[in-house]
Protein backbone atom coordinates (compact mmCIF):
# COMPACT_ATOMS: atom_id res chain seq x y z
CA UNK A 1 0.00 0.00 0.00
CA UNK A 2 2.82 2.40 0.84
CA UNK A 3 4.58 1.57 -2.47
CA UNK A 4 1.38 2.50 -4.29
CA UNK A 5 1.32 5.87 -2.54
CA UNK A 6 5.00 6.47 -3.36
CA UNK A 7 4.39 5.86 -7.08
CA UNK A 8 1.33 8.12 -6.89
CA UNK A 9 3.29 11.01 -5.34
CA UNK A 10 6.08 10.65 -7.87
CA UNK A 11 3.55 10.80 -10.70
CA UNK A 12 1.99 13.95 -9.22
CA UNK A 13 5.40 15.56 -8.48
CA UNK A 14 4.32 16.52 -4.95
CA UNK A 15 6.80 17.95 -2.47
CA UNK A 16 7.58 16.08 0.75
CA UNK A 17 5.33 18.32 2.86
CA UNK A 18 2.39 17.91 0.51
CA UNK A 19 3.06 14.19 0.29
CA UNK A 20 2.83 13.98 4.07
CA UNK A 21 -0.48 15.86 4.12
CA UNK A 22 -1.88 13.81 1.26
CA UNK A 23 -0.90 10.53 2.87
CA UNK A 24 -2.68 11.37 6.09
CA UNK A 25 -5.72 12.76 4.30
CA UNK A 26 -6.11 9.66 2.16
CA UNK A 27 -5.35 7.33 5.06
CA UNK A 28 -7.90 8.95 7.37
CA UNK A 29 -10.52 9.17 4.61
CA UNK A 30 -9.97 5.53 3.64
CA UNK A 31 -10.13 4.43 7.28
CA UNK A 32 -13.37 6.32 7.88
CA UNK A 33 -15.01 4.90 4.75
CA UNK A 34 -13.90 1.33 5.45
CA UNK A 35 -14.89 1.57 9.13
CA UNK A 36 -18.31 2.97 8.19
CA UNK A 37 -18.92 0.22 5.62
CA UNK A 38 -17.81 -2.47 8.06
CA UNK A 39 -20.01 -1.02 10.80
CA UNK A 40 -22.98 -0.86 8.43
CA UNK A 41 -22.46 -4.48 7.40
CA UNK A 42 -22.35 -5.61 11.04
CA UNK A 43 -25.35 -3.55 12.17
CA UNK A 44 -27.68 -3.97 9.22
CA UNK A 45 -26.69 -7.04 7.23
CA UNK A 46 -25.12 -9.44 9.71
CA UNK A 47 -27.19 -8.20 12.65
CA UNK A 48 -30.49 -8.54 10.81
CA UNK A 49 -29.59 -12.02 9.54
CA UNK A 50 -28.52 -13.35 12.94
CA UNK A 51 -31.54 -11.74 14.67
CA UNK A 52 -33.93 -13.48 12.26
CA UNK A 53 -32.07 -16.73 12.69
CA UNK A 54 -32.22 -16.42 16.49
CA UNK A 55 -35.97 -15.77 16.42
CA UNK A 56 -36.52 -19.12 14.69
CA UNK A 57 -34.56 -21.20 17.21
CA UNK A 58 -36.21 -22.88 20.19
CA UNK A 59 -33.86 -21.46 22.79
CA UNK A 60 -34.66 -18.02 24.24
CA UNK A 61 -31.12 -17.05 25.16
CA UNK A 62 -30.16 -15.93 21.66
CA UNK A 63 -33.30 -13.76 21.42
CA UNK A 64 -32.16 -11.70 24.40
CA UNK A 65 -28.47 -11.81 23.58
CA UNK A 66 -28.65 -10.73 19.94
CA UNK A 67 -30.96 -7.75 20.30
CA UNK A 68 -30.43 -4.65 18.14
CA UNK A 69 -28.16 -2.84 20.61
CA UNK A 70 -25.77 -5.79 20.61
CA UNK A 71 -24.92 -5.36 16.93
CA UNK A 72 -25.04 -1.56 17.18
CA UNK A 73 -22.28 -1.66 19.80
CA UNK A 74 -20.42 -4.43 17.94
CA UNK A 75 -20.65 -2.37 14.74
CA UNK A 76 -18.79 0.41 16.52
CA UNK A 77 -16.22 -1.75 18.32
CA UNK A 78 -14.90 -3.95 15.49
CA UNK A 79 -14.35 -1.04 13.04
CA UNK A 80 -12.24 0.70 15.69
CA UNK A 81 -9.88 -2.30 15.82
CA UNK A 82 -9.77 -2.46 12.03
CA UNK A 83 -9.04 1.27 11.89
CA UNK A 84 -6.06 0.88 14.21
CA UNK A 85 -4.36 -1.77 12.06
CA UNK A 86 -5.40 -0.06 8.82
CA UNK A 87 -3.75 3.24 9.77
CA UNK A 88 -0.59 1.42 10.77
CA UNK A 89 -0.53 -0.22 7.33
CA UNK A 90 -1.32 2.91 5.31
CA UNK A 91 1.08 5.43 6.83
CA UNK A 92 4.62 5.57 8.11
CA UNK A 93 4.65 6.54 11.81
CA UNK A 94 6.01 10.01 12.50
CA UNK A 95 6.57 12.05 15.66
CA UNK A 96 3.79 14.59 15.17
CA UNK A 97 0.56 13.29 13.66
CA UNK A 98 0.78 9.55 14.26
CA UNK A 99 0.90 9.69 18.12
CA UNK A 100 -2.19 11.94 18.18
CA UNK A 101 -4.16 9.80 15.72
CA UNK A 102 -3.06 6.64 17.52
CA UNK A 103 -4.34 8.01 20.84
CA UNK A 104 -7.68 8.92 19.31
CA UNK A 105 -8.10 5.48 17.75
CA UNK A 106 -7.06 3.73 20.99
CA UNK A 107 -9.57 5.84 22.92
CA UNK A 108 -12.18 4.84 20.35
CA UNK A 109 -11.29 1.18 20.90
CA UNK A 110 -11.51 1.47 24.71
CA UNK A 111 -14.79 3.41 24.74
CA UNK A 112 -16.51 1.28 22.08
CA UNK A 113 -15.16 -1.94 23.62
CA UNK A 114 -16.43 -0.92 27.06
CA UNK A 115 -19.85 -0.04 25.62
CA UNK A 116 -20.04 -3.37 23.76
CA UNK A 117 -19.00 -5.39 26.84
CA UNK A 118 -21.48 -3.49 29.02
CA UNK A 119 -24.26 -4.21 26.51
CA UNK A 120 -23.28 -7.88 26.38
CA UNK A 121 -23.48 -8.13 30.19
CA UNK A 122 -26.84 -6.32 30.17
CA UNK A 123 -28.27 -8.68 27.55
CA UNK A 124 -27.11 -11.72 29.50
CA UNK A 125 -28.74 -10.27 32.61
CA UNK A 126 -32.03 -9.64 30.79
CA UNK A 127 -32.04 -13.16 29.40
CA UNK A 128 -31.29 -14.65 32.81
CA UNK A 129 -34.09 -12.68 34.47
CA UNK A 130 -36.62 -13.59 31.76
CA UNK A 131 -35.74 -17.28 31.51
CA UNK A 132 -34.54 -18.23 34.99
CA UNK A 133 -35.52 -15.30 37.19
CA UNK A 134 -33.74 -14.00 40.27
CA UNK A 135 -35.81 -15.67 42.97
CA UNK A 136 -32.80 -17.64 44.18
CA UNK A 137 -29.79 -15.70 42.92
CA UNK A 138 -29.92 -11.86 43.04
CA UNK A 139 -27.97 -11.52 39.79
CA UNK A 140 -28.31 -7.73 39.74
CA UNK A 141 -25.78 -7.41 42.55
CA UNK A 142 -23.14 -9.40 40.67
CA UNK A 143 -23.87 -7.57 37.41
CA UNK A 144 -23.37 -4.22 39.14
CA UNK A 145 -20.04 -5.37 40.57
CA UNK A 146 -18.96 -6.61 37.14
CA UNK A 147 -19.90 -3.30 35.53
CA UNK A 148 -18.07 -1.32 38.20
CA UNK A 149 -14.95 -3.40 37.54
CA UNK A 150 -15.41 -2.92 33.77
CA UNK A 151 -15.67 0.86 34.05
CA UNK A 152 -12.75 0.98 36.47
CA UNK A 153 -10.54 -0.90 34.00
CA UNK A 154 -11.76 1.33 31.15
CA UNK A 155 -10.94 4.44 33.18
CA UNK A 156 -7.43 3.17 33.90
CA UNK A 157 -6.86 2.40 30.21
CA UNK A 158 -8.09 5.86 29.17
CA UNK A 159 -5.75 7.58 31.61
CA UNK A 160 -2.90 5.34 30.47
CA UNK A 161 -3.51 6.30 26.83
CA UNK A 162 -3.79 10.02 27.55
CA UNK A 163 -0.69 10.07 29.76
CA UNK A 164 1.37 7.60 27.66
CA UNK A 165 1.78 5.41 30.70
CA UNK A 166 1.73 1.68 31.31
CA UNK A 167 -1.66 0.65 32.78
CA UNK A 168 0.15 -1.52 35.34
CA UNK A 169 2.06 1.54 36.49
CA UNK A 170 -1.19 3.39 37.06
CA UNK A 171 -2.55 0.43 39.04
CA UNK A 172 0.57 0.52 41.19
CA UNK A 173 0.01 4.20 41.81
CA UNK A 174 -3.58 3.54 42.82
CA UNK A 175 -2.28 1.45 45.71
CA UNK A 176 -1.69 4.66 47.62
CA UNK A 177 -5.34 5.56 47.14
CA UNK A 178 -6.63 2.28 48.54
CA UNK A 179 -8.05 3.90 51.65
CA UNK A 180 -9.87 6.52 49.57
CA UNK A 181 -11.23 3.86 47.19
CA UNK A 182 -12.43 1.75 50.11
CA UNK A 183 -14.24 4.78 51.50
CA UNK A 184 -15.81 5.66 48.15
CA UNK A 185 -16.88 2.10 47.37
CA UNK A 186 -17.69 1.16 50.97
CA UNK A 187 -21.40 0.48 50.36
CA UNK A 188 -20.65 -1.40 47.14
CA UNK A 189 -18.10 -3.65 48.82
CA UNK A 190 -20.33 -4.28 51.84
CA UNK A 191 -23.22 -4.96 49.48
CA UNK A 192 -21.14 -7.45 47.49
CA UNK A 193 -20.14 -9.35 50.63
CA UNK A 194 -23.74 -9.27 51.85
CA UNK A 195 -25.03 -10.56 48.49
CA UNK A 196 -22.57 -13.46 48.58
CA UNK A 197 -23.65 -14.34 52.13
CA UNK A 198 -27.35 -14.05 51.31
CA UNK A 199 -26.91 -16.34 48.31
CA UNK A 200 -24.59 -18.90 49.89
CA UNK A 201 -26.71 -19.21 53.05
CA UNK A 202 -30.03 -19.02 51.15
CA UNK A 203 -31.28 -16.30 53.50
CA UNK A 204 -33.61 -14.30 51.29
CA UNK A 205 -35.01 -14.46 47.75
CA UNK A 206 -36.94 -12.07 45.59
CA UNK A 207 -40.60 -12.28 46.58
CA UNK A 208 -39.92 -13.34 50.19
CA UNK A 209 -41.95 -11.69 52.92
CA UNK A 210 -39.66 -10.50 55.71
CA UNK A 211 -39.95 -8.62 58.98
CA UNK A 212 -37.21 -6.63 60.70
CA UNK A 213 -37.69 -6.37 64.48
CA UNK A 214 -37.29 -2.90 65.90
CA UNK A 215 -38.33 -1.24 62.63
CA UNK A 216 -41.56 -0.68 60.74
CA UNK A 217 -40.24 -2.67 57.78
CA UNK A 218 -42.55 -5.61 57.07
CA UNK A 219 -43.25 -6.65 53.51
CA UNK A 220 -42.24 -8.37 50.29
CA UNK A 221 -38.71 -8.15 48.90
CA UNK A 222 -39.10 -6.66 45.43
CA UNK A 223 -35.48 -5.82 44.60
CA UNK A 224 -32.06 -6.93 45.82
CA UNK A 225 -29.39 -4.66 44.38
CA UNK A 226 -25.72 -4.30 45.21
CA UNK A 227 -26.18 -1.68 47.90
CA UNK A 228 -29.97 -1.41 48.46
CA UNK A 229 -32.81 -3.81 49.17
CA UNK A 230 -36.36 -2.62 48.46
CA UNK A 231 -39.28 -3.99 50.47
CA UNK A 232 -42.94 -3.36 49.62
CA UNK A 233 -45.29 -3.34 52.60
CA UNK A 234 -48.95 -4.38 52.58
CA UNK A 235 -49.98 -0.72 52.18
CA UNK A 236 -47.89 -0.56 48.96
CA UNK A 237 -45.27 1.72 50.48
CA UNK A 238 -41.68 0.80 49.59
CA UNK A 239 -38.90 0.83 52.17
CA UNK A 240 -35.22 0.85 51.26
CA UNK A 241 -32.36 -0.41 53.38
CA UNK A 242 -28.67 -1.28 52.89
CA UNK A 243 -28.14 -4.83 51.67
CA UNK A 244 -25.62 -5.57 54.41
CA UNK A 245 -28.32 -4.92 57.04
CA UNK A 246 -29.82 -8.30 56.14
CA UNK A 247 -26.68 -10.08 57.34
CA UNK A 248 -25.77 -7.73 60.19
CA UNK A 249 -29.24 -7.63 61.79
CA UNK A 250 -31.75 -10.38 62.62
CA UNK A 251 -34.88 -10.60 60.49
CA UNK A 252 -37.82 -12.95 60.08
CA UNK A 253 -38.43 -14.63 56.72
CA UNK A 254 -41.89 -16.09 56.02
CA UNK A 255 -40.75 -18.08 52.95
CA UNK A 256 -40.72 -21.41 54.80
CA UNK A 257 -44.40 -20.92 55.67
CA UNK A 258 -45.32 -21.02 51.98
CA UNK A 259 -42.92 -23.88 51.23
CA UNK A 260 -44.29 -26.04 54.06
CA UNK A 261 -47.87 -24.97 53.40
CA UNK A 262 -48.71 -24.33 57.04
CA UNK A 263 -48.94 -21.13 59.07
CA UNK A 264 -49.05 -21.07 62.85
CA UNK A 265 -51.94 -19.19 64.44
CA UNK A 266 -52.73 -18.49 68.06
CA UNK A 267 -56.03 -17.37 69.56
CA UNK A 268 -56.13 -16.27 73.17
CA UNK A 269 -58.75 -14.63 75.37
CA UNK A 270 -59.33 -14.54 79.15
CA UNK A 271 -62.31 -16.25 80.80
CA UNK A 272 -63.75 -14.83 84.00
CA UNK A 273 -62.56 -17.17 86.76
CA UNK A 274 -65.66 -16.37 88.81
CA UNK A 275 -67.81 -18.16 86.21
CA UNK A 276 -65.90 -21.45 86.55
CA UNK A 277 -68.02 -24.15 88.35
CA UNK A 278 -68.35 -27.93 88.54
CA UNK A 279 -70.96 -29.29 86.18
CA UNK A 280 -74.04 -30.96 87.58
CA UNK A 281 -75.48 -34.12 85.97
CA UNK A 282 -78.31 -32.05 84.50
CA UNK A 283 -75.83 -29.64 82.90
CA UNK A 284 -73.89 -32.56 81.47
CA UNK A 285 -77.06 -33.99 79.95
CA UNK A 286 -77.97 -30.60 78.46
CA UNK A 287 -74.55 -30.21 76.85
CA UNK A 288 -74.78 -33.76 75.52
CA UNK A 289 -78.20 -33.18 74.02
CA UNK A 290 -77.01 -29.98 72.37
CA UNK A 291 -73.90 -31.66 70.91
CA UNK A 292 -71.38 -29.78 73.04
CA UNK A 293 -70.28 -32.67 75.29
CA UNK A 294 -66.87 -33.85 74.03
CA UNK A 295 -65.35 -34.86 77.38
CA UNK A 296 -63.60 -38.29 77.22
CA UNK A 297 -65.22 -41.13 79.16
CA UNK A 298 -64.00 -41.66 82.70
CA UNK A 299 -63.46 -38.03 83.67
CA UNK A 300 -64.83 -37.08 87.10
CA UNK A 301 -65.70 -33.69 88.61
CA UNK A 302 -65.64 -31.98 85.25
CA UNK A 303 -65.87 -28.18 85.29
CA UNK A 304 -67.63 -26.11 82.69
CA UNK A 305 -64.29 -24.68 81.55
CA UNK A 306 -62.84 -28.18 81.06
CA UNK A 307 -65.89 -29.17 79.07
CA UNK A 308 -65.46 -26.04 77.01
CA UNK A 309 -61.78 -26.88 76.34
CA UNK A 310 -62.63 -30.38 75.06
CA UNK A 311 -65.36 -28.98 72.84
CA UNK A 312 -63.03 -26.29 71.54
CA UNK A 313 -60.36 -28.95 70.82
CA UNK A 314 -62.86 -31.06 68.90
CA UNK A 315 -64.13 -28.06 66.95
CA UNK A 316 -60.56 -27.19 66.02
CA UNK A 317 -59.83 -30.70 64.78
CA UNK A 318 -62.83 -30.84 62.43
CA UNK A 319 -61.92 -27.62 60.62
CA UNK A 320 -60.78 -28.46 57.08
CA UNK A 321 -58.50 -25.40 56.89
CA UNK A 322 -56.58 -26.47 60.00
CA UNK A 323 -53.51 -28.60 59.16
CA UNK A 324 -54.23 -32.15 60.43
CA UNK A 325 -50.60 -33.28 60.66
CA UNK A 326 -49.33 -30.47 62.88
CA UNK A 327 -50.09 -29.29 66.40
CA UNK A 328 -53.72 -28.52 67.25
CA UNK A 329 -54.04 -27.66 70.92
CA UNK A 330 -56.42 -25.85 73.23
CA UNK A 331 -54.90 -25.12 76.64
CA UNK A 332 -55.09 -22.81 79.63
CA UNK A 333 -52.54 -20.18 80.47
CA UNK A 334 -51.41 -19.16 83.93
CA UNK A 335 -53.98 -17.12 85.87
CA UNK A 336 -52.58 -13.70 86.68
CA UNK A 337 -55.55 -11.96 88.31
CA UNK A 338 -57.00 -10.86 84.98
CA UNK A 339 -59.01 -13.95 84.15
CA UNK A 340 -57.88 -17.41 83.06
CA UNK A 341 -56.37 -17.32 79.53
CA UNK A 342 -57.75 -19.87 77.05
CA UNK A 343 -55.30 -20.42 74.19
CA UNK A 344 -55.80 -22.17 70.86
CA UNK A 345 -52.57 -23.00 69.04
CA UNK A 346 -52.75 -24.59 65.59
CA UNK A 347 -51.47 -24.49 62.02
CA UNK A 348 -53.58 -23.56 59.02
CA UNK A 349 -53.19 -24.43 55.36
CA UNK A 350 -54.25 -20.87 54.54
CA UNK A 351 -50.86 -19.18 54.36
CA UNK A 352 -51.86 -16.21 52.21
CA UNK A 353 -53.17 -12.90 53.43
CA UNK A 354 -56.05 -12.27 54.17
CA UNK A 355 -57.31 -15.87 54.03
CA UNK A 356 -55.73 -16.89 57.35
CA UNK A 357 -57.10 -13.72 58.99
CA UNK A 358 -60.62 -14.71 57.92
CA UNK A 359 -60.18 -18.12 59.56
CA UNK A 360 -58.75 -16.59 62.72
CA UNK A 361 -61.57 -14.05 62.99
CA UNK A 362 -64.18 -16.75 62.40
CA UNK A 363 -62.79 -18.99 65.14
CA UNK A 364 -62.61 -16.12 67.62
CA UNK A 365 -66.28 -15.32 67.05
CA UNK A 366 -67.34 -18.98 67.33
CA UNK A 367 -65.35 -19.60 70.51
CA UNK A 368 -66.55 -16.42 72.22
CA UNK A 369 -70.18 -17.08 71.24
CA UNK A 370 -70.01 -20.60 72.71
CA UNK A 371 -68.93 -19.41 76.17
CA UNK A 372 -72.55 -18.73 77.19
CA UNK A 373 -73.53 -22.32 76.37
CA UNK A 374 -71.11 -23.50 79.08
CA UNK A 375 -72.26 -20.70 81.43
CA UNK A 376 -68.89 -19.00 81.15
CA UNK A 377 -68.08 -15.31 80.74
CA UNK A 378 -65.22 -13.62 79.03
CA UNK A 379 -63.15 -11.43 81.33
CA UNK A 380 -63.09 -7.74 80.47
CA UNK A 381 -62.20 -4.54 82.22
CA UNK A 382 -64.87 -2.46 83.88
CA UNK A 383 -66.41 0.00 81.44
CA UNK A 384 -66.67 3.65 82.35
CA UNK A 385 -64.73 5.91 84.69
CA UNK A 386 -65.50 6.75 88.31
CA UNK A 387 -65.43 10.41 89.35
Amino acid sequence: MREFFDHLWDAWNLSDDWQHVAVWALAIASTIVIAYILGWLIRVVIGTFIARLASKTETEWDDHLFEHKFFARLGNFLPSIVAYFLLSALVTPDDVVFPVVKKLVLLWIVVSGTAFTEQFITNVQKGYLKIIGDKRVPIRSYVQVLKIFLFLVAGILIFAILLDQNPLGILTGLGALTAVLLLVFRDALLGLVASLQLNSNDLVHMGDWIELPGTNIDGEVIDIALSVVKIRSSDNTVSSMPTYNLVSQPFKNWRNVNEVGARRLKISFPVDSMSLVRLTPDQCLRLTSEGYWKVPDGWQDVTNLEAYRFWAQNYLEIQTDVHPDLVRLVKFGDPAGRGLPVEMIFYTRLTGYPAFEHLRSHLICVYLAALGTFELRVFQEAVGAHH
